[in-house]
C-alpha cells in the first residue's frame, strides 16, 4: 500500500553527524575540532517546490538552506558523510551535491521511500517495483519486477531484506547477486500484511509494521519463522515510523494510537530490541508537537528529532 500526501505541507527530517579525530590525542597535538551534529529538514514551498534546511545542533540554529524548484519531496536520505542528498517524489528521483547544491544525477520512473546503505554504497528505491542502486555511479544492481513492500539493508550492509507482495520476507545477498531465502508471514492462520520491515542487528529478528483492518500492527518476529509477536497496537497509518539506533539496541518509534472515541496520544516510544520491552516514551504533546510524522537520530545516538505532520505552524523537537 502506497500513501499519497497531496497539497500536505510536510516536513521531513533526515540526519547527519560529522565526526571529526579525538581519539588518541598526544599531549602536545593540537585540540580536536569540535563533533558537529546536522539534521536536514524538508518544507514544502507551494504545491511542487521545496526547501532544504541545515539544522546544527551544536549552534542550534539553520545554519545553510537551498531550494529545490519543481519537485515535491516524498522521502530523502544522505549519502557519503555529507556529500550528497539524494531526493525522491512519487516517480522521480534527484541527487545533489551538498557543498555545491548542485544537481549532480536525476532519474524517471522510480522515487518515494529510499533506504541507503549503512556503509552507503547502495540505496533501494520503489514505484512499482524494488530497485537497488550503487551510490557512486546509480547503476542498477537489482532489480524485483514485481510489486513489493518496502524493506531494510542489514547492519553489515551485505543483505536486503523487504516484503515481497507484502506477505512474503525475501533476503537479497548484494554480493551473491541471489535471493538467499524467502519466507511467509501469517498471523492466526491469515497472510500478515506488511507495510515496513527492519531487521536487529545480528538478523535475529525482524520488526515489522503491517496491517490489521484499516489500522497498522507493530510487531516483531524472528528470523525465518512466521510467528509474530505485537508490541504495539492499534496505530494510526498516516504518522507511524521506526528509526533504530547505530547499534542495533534500540528502536524509537512514532506511537499514535486511535480510538474509536478518543484522540490522538501522540509520542515516541523507545523499545529495547533484545527484551522487546519499553523502557522509555516521550510526549510529543507535551511540546506542543501534535502528529509526529517523520524522527531522525544521529549515528551517536545523542540526538534524537521529530517534525509534525499537516499544515504549520510548525515546530521542531530536538530531544538530548
Amino acid at each position: 500500500m502506497r500513501f499519497k500526501f497531496y497539497k500536505l505541507a510536510i516536513l521531513i527530517v533526515i540526519l547527519s553527524i560529522c565526526l571529526f579525530q579525538s581519539c588518541n590525542k598526544k599531549p602536545t597535538d593540537p585540540d580536536p575540532e569540535l563533533v558537529e551534529h546536522l539534521f536536514y529538514i524538508k518544507a514544502a514551498i507551494g504545491t511542487d517546490s521545496s526547501l532544504i534546511k541545515t539544522f546544527s545542533v551544536e549552534q542550534l540554529k539553520f545554519i545553510d538552506s537551498f531550494i529545490i524548484d519543481d519537485f515535491g519531496i516524498y522521502d530523502m536520505a544522505i549519502i557519503a558523510d555529507d556529500e550528497k542528498l539524494m531526493v525522491t517524489e512519487e516517480y522521480r528521483m534527484r541527487v545533489y551535491d551538498l557543498e555545491t547544491k548542485e544537481l549532480i544525477h536525476s532519474a524517471d520512473g522510480y522515487g518515494n521511500p529510499i533506504r541507503v546503505s549503512p556503509n552507503s554504497d547502495y540505496y533501494s528505491v520503489y514505484d512499482t517495483r524494488l530497485q537497488i542502486r550503487r551510490t557512486d555511479d546509480f547503476s542498477l544492481i537489482y532489480n524485483d519486477t514485481a510489486i513489493t513492500g518496502y524493506g531494510d539493508f542489514s547492519f553489515d550492509s551485505k543483505y536486503y531484506i523487504y516484503s515481497h507482495d507484502q506477505g512474503d520476507v525475501m533476503v537479497y545477498n548484494i554480493d551473491g547477486d541471489s535471493i538467499e531465502t524467502s519466507f511467509g508471514l501469517t498471523r492466526s492462520g491469515n497472510q500478515f500484511n506488511i507495510y515496513e520491515l527492519w531487521p536487529s542487528a545480528d538478523m535475529s529478528k525482524l520488526f515489522i509494521m503491517g496491517f490489521n483492518g484499516a489500522y497498522l500492527d507493530f510487531a516483531v518476529a524472528d528470523y525465518d519463522s512466521d510467528t509474530l509477536r505485537i508490541i504495539q497496537s492499534p496505530l494510526k497509518t498516516g504518522g507511524a515510523e521506526v528509526v533504530v539506533s547505530s547499534d542495533g539496541q534500540h528502536l524509537y518509534f512514532i506511537n499514535t494510537p486511535y480510538g474509536d472515541s478518543e484522540m490522538p496520544s501522540e509520542k515516541i516510544d523507545i523499545f529495547d530490541v533484545e527484551t522487546e520491552e519499553l523502557v522509555s516514551s516521550i510526549s510529543t504533546r507535551e511540546y506542543n508537537l501534535f502528529e509526529p510524522y517523520k524522527i531522525a537520530l544521529t549515528s551517536d545516538g545523542k540526538y534524537l528529532m521529530a517534525t509534525p505532520w499537516g499544515w504549520g505552524p510548525y515546530s521542531l523537537l530536538l530531544i538530548d
